[in-house]
């Protein structure tokens, strides 16, 4: 009632749009909150709720629309702009064929074309897994020792973090190596600088695959 409340009032002064990105990660509670939100406010508000298809398994009810609602599945990148994808993101020069190898193993994924993209950039790889999460997974796990106690320290505490909560989860002996192995995570784009002085996941599925590493 109370967060109705304050929203009703933000919407007397001006139009409201409120974006929640990943709401398939989110608990019941909060998406019977959302869902009551949207439904109960009257004045000009606009909700914007990103989620992955799964999302309709928990509410089916979600997988349709309304007379208040519309529902769009998003679908993968075609070739060209998969294509774009990978030569805006290419941090060197690639071959035409690994290129095209990319291109077509990414099936639409933009994610998945990055991190192909920067494990060959590192040399990780040649053989292309079937899926990002095998892509993620098997790039764990050939992180080095304290690149990979950085990358678990991160996932468990969550998206984001600052950098002292950073030195305080590292293990003892990982911490005099923290600048340099977050170098090294940020140039494989499994994590990456805030503004803040900071840092975060480049994608909550990169975190889940570090805390399921664990």
């Amino acid at each position: 009632g109370d967060l109705l409340r304050a929203f009703e009032i933000l919407i007397a002064l001006q139009p409201l749009a409120v974006i929640v990105e990943d709401i398939h990660w989110a608990e019941p509670t909060l998406l019977d909150v959302l869902e009551y939100l949207s439904g109960s406010l009257t004045g000009p508000a606009f909700f914007l709720f990103l989620a992955r298809p799964e999302l309709v398994e928990l509410r089916p009810e979600w997988s349709v629309g309304g007379d208040r609602a519309d529902l769009v599945y998003l679908d993968p990148l075609d070739a060209d702009a998969i294509a774009q994808v990978v030569r805006n993101h290419a941090p060197v020069d690639l071959p035409p064929a690994d290129e095209q190898r990319i291109i077509e193993a990414s099936q639409g994924n933009p994610l998945f074309a990055e991190q192909l993209l920067a494990a060959f950039a590192n040399a990780e790889t040649d053989a292309i897994p079937a899926s990002l999460r095998g892509l993620l997974a098997a790039r764990i796990d050939r992180l080095g020792p304290g690149e990979r106690d950085l990358l678990r320290a991160a996932a468990v505490a969550g998206d984001h973090l600052s950098s002292e909560a950073l030195q305080i989860l590292a293990p003892d002996e990982a911490r005099p190596f923290l600048a340099r192995n977050m170098e090294s995570l940020a140039r494989k784009r499994l994590l990456r600088h805030t503004e803040q002085k900071g840092v975060e996941f480049p994608h909550g599925l990169i975190r889940d695959a570090a805390y399921q590493s664990l």
